[in-house]
């Protein structure tokens, strides 16, 4: 599942992370503007799970399209899940000449001497999804407070609305920055509504078999859930009650297609189930990679980009081929039940295609963020985001 593999890269970082060091070199590449070729390394931590898998993929097409495959030579490596092995292969890329590096951090903290280092010798450093702390760096990332601000929000007035008011939380993996942001969106929506109770949480990992093991005992212990929150959770809470034959609970949950499904309509093949879908989308990486060739361009771009949370409910659900004439959910059998439906945004290019192959799938025009609704831009790291 997407959010696993990450979770346990966060979950690395909050053990092994290093105190912050400063990064004061600036990028040469930001005053010397150059037309290519560019080498330009994609230098991932992990690797072979649903979500990396399609971050990987969109930024390969990305670099096989149009004038990227004229001026960019892309390099991808796979450091695994130990930080100085991260730690070296940012070293490694260096010294072979990278222009620019587009990371998956395994630490917002460790990697910054590196990073410090690659800034000094002119390369271009942006990290996605998870974001680092290196104030020569670029990040472009996920508002993950308002991402479990949003699903609480709707949860909750559903759920006072049906006057059920005893909630069950599956969380992810504790003390990583991910889960901890999830939760400070969903205590921030509770007390915008009051008169909820938090009667059990459980941790789930964002991982489906121990989500539907931990649901399977908090159900036992509290038959009258009003409602459940857990980003991932909702298949594996549906699997749950189905079995036992018990109607279905509101669920707040992530934007894997297994979960999109179950909201289609039986008559679309669905279950018709009303909850809410929120993004982690993966499309994050490719819009670092196109970023990065602006700034190895001479052009001028912000230090901190944080993505627009994308919401589905059964409003706007939408079964089809093409995310730019609107899919949000794609056909039973044409990706995996743990594919990341949000892989597009107008900000982007590829289209499904490339999200599974890696091969080019321009579906789009990519638009500026200040042309999309909920992109924000910063010119440093900011960590008190907003919610909408």
């Amino acid at each position: 599942m997407n959010r696993l593999s990450k979770g346990a890269a966060c979950a690395v970082a909050g053990m092994l992370a290093l105190a912050a060091s400063a990064c004061t070199a600036s990028n040469a590449n930001d005053a010397h503007a150059s037309a290519g070729p560019f080498k330009i390394a994609l230098s991932m931590s992990y690797s072979g799970n649903d979500w990396q898998t399609t971050a990987a993929n969109l930024i390969k097409a990305e670099a096989a399209t149009g004038d990227y495959a004229k001026i960019v030579k892309l390099r991808v490596d796979v450091a695994g899940t130990s930080i100085p092995n991260q730690i070296q292969t940012i070293n490694n890329e260096v010294a072979a000449g990278m222009n620019a590096i587009i990371v998956y951090p395994l630490s917002p903290t460790a990697l910054n001497p590196a990073i410090q280092a690659a800034c000094g010798k002119g390369v271009t450093v942006f990290a996605y999804d998870s974001y680092v702390t290196a104030p020569c760096a670029y990040n472009v990332r996920d508002n993950v407070i308002d991402m479990g601000y949003q699903g609480m929000s709707w949860l909750a007035k559903k759920m006072l609305a049906s006057h059920k008011t005893q909630l069950g939380l599956i969380t992810g993996v504790a003390g990583t920055t991910a889960n901890t942001d999830y939760l400070t969106g969903v205590d921030k929506a509770l007390k915008q509504n009051p008169g909820i109770s938090i009667v059990a949480t459980a941790p789930g990992l964002w991982d489906p078999a121990v989500i539907k093991t931990a649901f399977s005992a908090m159900y036992a212990a509290h038959p009258n859930l009003g409602g459940v929150w857990g980003t991932f959770a909702c298949a594996a809470v549906h699997q749950v009650l189905s079995a036992q034959g018990k109607p279905d609970i509101p669920c707040a949950g992530g934007d894997t297609n297994a979960e999109r499904l179950l909201m289609l309509p039986k008559t679309e093949g669905g279950q018709g189930l009303d909850n809410i879908s929120v993004s982690a989308p993966p499309y994050n990486g490719e819009l670092a990679f196109m970023l990065a060739v602006k700034v190895l361009q001479g052009k001028k771009v912000a230090k901190d980009t944080v993505l627009p949370t994308d919401v589905v409910t059964q409003a706007n659900l939408k079964q089809g081929t093409n995310p730019a004439e609107g899919a949000n959910v794609f056909p039973s059998g044409s990706v995996s039940p743990g594919f990341s439906d949000s892989f597009w945004n107008p900000l982007v290019e590829q289209g499904l295609a490339a999200a599974k192959t890696g091969r080019s799938e321009k579906v789009s025009n990519a638009k500026p963020c200040g042309a999309v609704k909920g992109c924000l831009t910063f010119s440093k790291l900011t960590t008190n985001l907003p919610t909408f």
